[in-house]
């Protein structure tokens, strides 16, 4: 069969608008799909992003115009607490989500870990520390981040990329031996501070801490007698106590002489060294980790 160059040229005109189409159509689902790339700082002071198993929340604000925000609400937004989880490298709903057509625009505020209750109304949510935080998955679920960014345009090629604060507040303790004595599988408690607490999600900010005080075990690094726990950001007076700790059968308590307040973002590093006969406490550095905050030195010693 004989096929003339007109006849081909024509034929090749149409294929190459059928692969444009498909890549305009492939593209706009790509753009379309609620979805964002998301970073949180670490202890170390850099930015990492999410694991597979961290499942985080978001609402989705129709925006109608560039200069008009639009309202959080506790529901009935364009989207309610959807639960995301990685997917590659961003995180995206567990049950697939596409913005409507018409929607340009929206707000997105995003949070974690997820909680099934959602938003009360005042835009709040409710949380709590682990009182058992002694692994690696319980610290996480203790760690509540939250993160905010308006005026995201549906229509961009690469999703978006959400920064997310820790609400919350880490305390670092580093076991020490002193002369004459010996850890055996030393036992740290931190005590004195409230488990719970509210957070607006519309603009990060955090409530008084509630709930009764109850003391929370912390994680230890493998090897090493270093500890971490988080605990919500509150005031532990003066005279309460703060710290317990239990080595070879004897149990020693650190009690406040003065407040201690404990900051969103922050991290607290206390040098603890056991003695024969008492317990010494260094705060070394309250420590800009998370967010800078102030440094102070204490020394005391109880038995």
């Amino acid at each position: 069969m004989i096929v003339n160059t007109n006849t081909r040229g024509l034929f090749l005109i149409v294929l190459i608008l059928f692969f444009q189409s498909c890549f305009i159509h492939e593209t706009k689902s790509k753009v379309e799909e609620v979805a964002f790339n998301g970073m949180t700082r670490t202890f170390e002071s850099e930015y990492a992003s999410f694991s597979p198993e961290d499942i985080l929340g978001l609402y989705v604000v129709n925006r109608p115009e560039a200069s008009v925000p639009g309202t959080l609400k506790p529901a009935g937004n364009l989207f309610d607490n959807l639960r995301l989880r990685l997917d590659g490298e961003t995180m995206k709903p567990l049950n697939p989500a596409f913005y409507p057509a018409g929607i340009h625009r929206v707000d997105l505020y995003a949070y974690g870990p997820y909680v099934s209750e959602g938003l009360a109304e005042g835009n709040v949510l409710s949380f709590s520390v682990r009182r058992e935080q002694s692994t690696p998955e319980a610290l996480k679920q203790s760690d509540l981040l939250w993160g905010r960014l308006l005026e995201v345009e549906t229509s961009q090629r690469r999703p978006p990329q959400v920064i997310f604060e820790h609400q919350l507040s880490k305390i670092r303790i580093s076991l020490k031996a002193g002369i004459g004595v010996t850890l055996h599988s030393p036992i740290v408690l931190i005590e004195g501070t409230k488990p719970s607490v509210q957070l607006n999600l519309a603009d990060g900010e955090l409530g008084e801490a509630t709930g009764t005080i109850t003391p929370v075990t912390p994680l230890r690094s493998v090897g090493e007698n270093v500890y971490q726990a988080i605990v919500i950001p509150q005031t532990v007076g003066m005279s309460n106590r703060l710290f317990t700790v239990t080595n070879d059968g004897k149990i020693y308590h650190y009690v406040l002489k003065a407040d201690r307040h404990f900051q969103k973002g922050t991290v607290y590093t206390y040098d603890i060294t056991i003695h024969a006969d008492d317990l010494e406490v260094e705060l070394s550095g309250i420590i800009n980790d998370w967010i800078p905050g102030d440094y102070d030195t204490q020394e005391y010693d109880y038995t």
